[in-house]
């Protein structure tokens, strides 16, 4: 009885021994979990925090403040913003009556974003599907579409305005012996469509390559099987390749609508600020170049005409989408 007792309560101990073991094992396993999970933790706000912050910043608060700005004026007594109605909107549609450059920024945009279209949008669909089959002086292509990309852009304006106001100018008169004056020049009739072409020109590098890369992922056995049908490069590019990159040009094209009244056509590179009044000015421009040479009271002015233009672009751009989606090509 003495033997069986001592043995029962010797168990008792190992086991109870036991079982603080695994509670502390399971302690110092809960701590490293909990480490891990901290450590995870701070590592996923350190790399959230600076995007979240700069939301918060440049587009909650900015926008936000535009939007309080465009219903109150700067008051110079007490040098202060106060509330002002829609006043600023009244002054918006009496200058578009009154101010020719407003009018004109507006129709320059509109001519900026179809030329975009036309020929931005379905030139680097043919050029990445020139590019997607390989043919001779592709690999050149996608460096001389992309190159403005990689340089600066103000090197690439420097360039290209030695290009046009003295190479273009010699080489007309070293084969037909007659001067031009150079193409830039400002108030000629030249300043403004070479501007326009060299905006269209630089855009084409993102696109082709986004474009490009869209194509390369086309099933080869789709196209074997058009091929075995006897479908032209015509035929396949309308009927096969675009359908299959149509929810990119969509994205392309909405991201164009809804730049309409921002796209500033690289001017302030070109002009500065001397191309107000010049009736070259997009819209975009129009409101960059009057916000840096704007004071106090002006921005509640801008701030309205910027909340106006959003007020048209934004249900123009989502109907657009709508559209493109419902009644543009299909895949099937």
């Amino acid at each position: 009885m003495i033997e069986n007792k001592y043995t029962l309560e010797s168990g008792e101990e190992t086991s109870l021994s036991s079982e603080r073991e695994g509670v502390a094992t399971k302690k110092v396993g809960m701590k490293k979990i909990l480490g891990m999970q901290r450590s995870h933790f701070i590592f996923y706000v350190s790399i959230v925090a600076f995007p979240v912050l700069q939301f918060l910043v440049f587009f909650i608060y900015m926008n936000l403040n535009s939007f309080i700005l465009a219903f109150q004026r700067y008051d110079y007594e007490s040098a202060k913003y106060v509330s002002h109605g829609f006043q600023n909107f009244k002054d918006i549609f009496q200058d578009f009556a009154a101010d020719e450059s407003m009018r004109a920024s507006v129709k320059n945009s509109l001519i900026l974003f179809v030329f975009n279209l036309v020929f931005s949008n379905f030139g680097t669909i043919v050029f990445s599907y020139y590019i997607y089959k390989n043919h001779f002086g592709s690999k050149m292509f996608k460096i001389i579409l992309y190159a403005p990309h990689i340089v600066s852009t103000m090197v690439v304006v420097i360039m290209y305005q030695y290009f046009v106001d003295a190479v273009i100018p010699k080489l007309w008169f070293d084969l037909f012996d007659k001067s031009i004056d150079p193409l830039l020049l400002p108030g000629s009739d030249t300043q403004f469509p070479m501007i326009l072409f060299f905006a269209i020109w630089v855009g084409f590098g993102t696109q082709v390559l986004v474009y490009s890369g869209t194509m390369s992922g086309i099933s080869d056995s789709v196209i074997e099987s058009a091929r075995l049908d006897g479908i032209t490069p015509v035929k396949e590019l309308f009927f096969i390749v675009i359908p299959m990159v149509w929810p990119t040009t969509i994205t392309f094209i909405v991201s164009a609508i809804a730049g309409i009244f921002t796209n500033q056509m690289h001017l302030f590179s070109f002009c500065g600020e001397n191309g107000l009044g010049s009736g070259m000015e997009t819209f975009g421009y129009l409101l960059y170049a009057r916000v840096q040479k704007g004071t106090m009271a002006d921005y509640t002015y801008l701030s309205a005409l910027g909340l106006l233009m959003t007020c048209v672009a934004a249900p123009l751009t989502l109907i657009i989408r709508r559209l493109m989606e419902k009644y543009g090509p299909s895949t099937n």
